[in-house]
C-alpha cells in the first residue's frame, strides 16, 4: 500500500512540474528560441518556442491559460543598465532596467474576466532611452476572456518619473512610457501586436539645453501556431528614438515540446533571425544627437553591421522527486554572422531547479559572479557562465510562486 501511495505522489509531482507557469529564473534557463534578438535576454519577456505564462507580456491572450497564481521575484542582477538594445554612447540610467530588479504580480478572475496585475517588470523598458529611466517603475494590467473558443487579451503598461529641472529648480521635468498590447488565440493560431503609444522624455530638454523633446516609439507583431507538438512562429520588431531607427529585427522559427516519459519534458527549436537598419548613437550625459551617427544597428556583438543569426535551443525539465524539478537549457548559434564575419563562440549552457511544497514553488537559476561571494552583483548573462562554484554568487535569479 505504501508503495502505491508513493507512486501516486510521484505522478502528482510530475503533473505539477509539467504544468510550470513562469518565472524569470525558469526562462533564463530555457531561453527564448530567438537568440534574444526580439525578446532580449533578461528573462521576463517570455519565450517563442515553449508555452509559458510570461508569454502573456507579448500576447495577452495567454492570460486565459494561466490563472490563479502569484509570484514575487528577486535577482542578483547588477544595478546598472541591463538593456539588450543599448546604443553606443548611452550611459547611466538612460536606459530602462537600470535599478531595482525586484518584480511580481498576480493573476486571477474578476467577474469572469481573467486579469493580471504586474509590478516593476523592467524588461518592458529595455529597448527605450530615458534620462531618468532608473526611476521609472512599470505597472502592467492585462485582461482577457474566452468567447466561444476565441481567446482574446488586452494589455497596457505604464511607467513614469519626474525630476527637478536643472535649469529651473522651481520646475520639474517628466517622462512617461505607455505600451498597448492585443492578442488572440483561435484554432491554434495566436497572433499578437504591441505598440508603444507614448515614450516622451522632456528631461532631455535639461540635458541638451532645450534642443528638442525626443520620443521613444516602437511596434512588435507576430504569429505563433500550435501544430500538435510543433510550434512555428514569425515575428517583427521595430524601435525608434528621436525619429531615428535604432533597431529593426525579424525572423521565423520552429519549436517542438515533447514528453519522452511522464516525468520528463524536452523542448527544442531552430530559428532564422535578422537584425538590420541603423541607429543614431546617443550620449545622454552631455548632448543628444551630437552628430555621432552610426549606420548599423547595435547587434549584441563587438562588430558593426547587419547581423544574421540561426539560434538553436534545447531544454529539458525532469522530476528528480515529487518535490524537485531540475532543468537545463542550451543555446547554440549555428550561424552568427555580422556582415561577412562570424561572431565568436557564444554557446551557452544554463541550469536551474524548482522546489515544490504543496501549492508553493521556489524557482532558481544558477549563475556566477565575477568575484568572491557577496563582492559583486551578477548580470542576466551570468547564467551562461561555463564554470561555477560555491565561492562565487550562486543564484542569478529566484522566485516564490503560489497557485490556487
Amino acid at each position: 500500500m505504501s508503495k502505491r501511495i508513493l507512486g501516486v505522489v510521484l505522478v502528482m509531482g510530475a503533473l505539477v512540474a509539467s504544468n510550470a507557469y513562469a518565472s524569470r529564473a525558469r526562462d533564463l534557463v530555457l531561453g527564448t528560441g530567438d537568440g534574444g534578438v526580439i525578446l532580449g535576454g533578461n528573462g521576463s519577456n517570455g519565450t517563442f518556442y515553449t508555452d509559458d505564462a510570461y508569454n502573456m507580456f507579448y500576447n495577452p491572450a495567454y492570460v486565459n491559460d494561466y490563472k490563479n497564481w502569484a509570484i514575487i521575484e528577486k535577482s542578483n542582477f547588477s544595478a546598472g543598465v541591463g538593456s539588450t538594445a543599448l546604443p553606443a554612447g548611452a550611459t547611466g540610467s538612460a536606459i530602462g532596467n537600470g535599478g531595482a530588479t525586484a518584480q511580481g504580480g498576480f493573476a486571477t478572475s474578476i467577474g469572469g474576466i481573467n486579469t493580471v496585475l504586474f509590478f516593476n517588470r523592467q524588461d518592458d523598458l529595455e529597448d527605450t532611452i530615458y534620462v531618468n529611466g532608473a526611476a521609472m517603475r512599470p505597472i502592467e494590467l492585462l485582461i482577457g476572456s474566452d468567447m466561444n473558443g476565441i481567446k482574446w487579451g488586452l494589455g497596457v503598461s505604464y511607467a513614469a518619473a519626474s525630476a527637478s529641472d536643472a535649469r529651473n529648480t522651481a520646475q520639474t521635468t517628466s517622462v512617461n512610457d505607455i505600451v498597448a498590447r492585443v492578442g488572440f488565440s483561435y484554432m491554434d493560431f495566436e497572433p499578437f501586436f504591441n505598440w508603444r503609444i507614448s515614450g516622451t522624455d522632456n528631461n532631455v530638454l535639461t540635458v541638451n539645453g532645450g534642443a528638442g523633446q525626443p520620443s521613444n516609439k516602437g511596434i512588435m507583431g507576430g504569429l505563433r501556431y500550435h501544430w500538435g507538438e510543433w510550434t512555428p512562429f514569425a515575428v517583427y520588431k521595430y524601435t525608434q528614438y528621436n525619429s531615428t531607427t535604432d533597431f529593426r529585427a525579424y525572423g521565423i522559427g520552429l519549436g517542438r515540446t515533447m514528453k519522452p516519459t511522464e516525468a520528463v519534458k524536452l523542448a527544442y527549436s531552430v530559428a532564422f533571425m535578422r537584425e538590420s537598419v541603423g541607429y543614431m548613437a546617443y550620449n545622454l550625459s552631455n548632448t543628444v544627437n551630437s552628430g555621432n551617427t552610426v549606420s548599423t544597428p547595435f547587434n549584441g556583438t563587438t562588430s558593426a553591421g547587419d547581423r544574421t543569426v540561426v539560434p538553436i535551443n534545447v531544454s529539458v525539465e525532469a522530476d528528480a522527486a515529487a518535490w524537485l524539478t531540475l532543468r537545463a537549457g542550451l543555446g547554440y548559434n549555428f550561424l552568427d554572422r555580422v556582415n561577412s564575419s562570424t561572431f565568436a563562440d557564444d554557446t551557452n549552457a544554463r541550469i536551474g531547479a524548482t522546489a515544490h511544497a504543496g501549492k508553493v514553488d521556489f524557482d532558481f537559476a544558477v549563475g556566477q559572479g565575477s568575484g568572491g561571494a557577496g563582492t559583486t552583483n551578477e548580470s542576466a548573462n551570468d547564467t551562461n557562465a561555463q564554470s561555477f562554484d560555491i565561492a562565487h554568487n550562486f543564484f542569478t535569479a529566484g522566485s516564490v510562486q503560489y497557485h490556487w
